[in-house]
This record gives structure tokens, C-alpha cells and sequence, in this order.
């Protein structure tokens, strides 16, 4: 029966695990995310800043909700699409040894999270007023 199998029958379940395209779909998807957000939040933060007094116009700035939850999607979106183009570009493409690969992993994972919560905490906790 193996016989009349199409050369594509036979190839299929070897090779890649079939989750290049989904995770390449979500990078690009995170990139083109990224560009508007940036252009809108380091454009009305340099304005109101050049045009302000410094950390009094900074802080005015992030009190204003549109402006604090664009810096924190802001700051999601370009941590995950960070680690993730690190896990994908340096760790699973060149580090082969299973110790020292998962370590990289849990290294960045953790790194991108403990920024990620520091950020986010810290626009929270000027858009609230503390």
C-alpha cells in the first residue's frame, strides 16, 4: 500500500513541526503593529515634551488615557515581538545543545516578562496619578 503513496504523502509528518508559518504570520502581524504606534507615540511624546518643561510635560503626557494605553500596547507588542524574534532567530537556530537552549529560552521568556511588568507598571502607575 506504501507504494502508491505521491511523494507528498510519503513526506508528510518529517521535517518541520508545521508551526514556521503561524509564528513567521504573527511576527510580521506584531511588526506591521508596531509601526503606527510608534509613529503616533514617539511623535505626540516628542512634541509634547520639546514643546513642554521635560518630566512635567512627559507626565502630563502619559496621564492622558489614549496616550498611556498606546505607550503600553506599545511597549507589549515590541517585548513579545522582541523575544520572540530572538527565540526564533538566535536560540532555536543556533543554539543546539538542550541545556544551554533551554536556558536561553527561560533567560529571555523571563527577561522579556519582568520588562514587560515593570513597564506596564510604571505607565500605570503614572496615568493613575501615584
Amino acid at each position: 500500500m506504501a507504494l502508491m503513496r505521491s511523494s507528498l504523502g510519503r513526506a508528510r509528518g518529517l521535517g518541520a513541526s508545521g508551526e514556521g508559518t503561524s509564528h513567521w504570520f504573527g511576527q510580521q502581524i506584531a511588526a506591521i503593529a508596531l509601526i503606527p504606534l510608534s509613529l503616533y507615540v514617539l511623535t505626540t511624546f516628542m512634541l509634547q515634551v520639546v514643546l513642554g518643561n521635560g518630566y512635567e510635560s512627559a507626565r502630563v503626557w502619559l496621564e492622558n488615557p489614549i496616550n498611556g494605553i498606546a505607550m503600553i500596547l506599545m511597549l507589549s507588542v515590541g517585548i513579545i515581538h522582541g523575544a520572540n524574534g530572538m527565540i526564533s532567530g538566535l536560540i532555536e537556530d543556533y543554539v543546539h545543545h538542550r541545556v544551554l537552549h533551554l536556558l536561553g529560552l527561560l533567560a529571555i521568556k523571563f527577561t522579556a516578562a519582568v520588562t514587560l511588568m515593570i513597564g506596564v507598571l510604571a505607565v500605570l502607575k503614572i496615568m493613575l496619578g501615584a
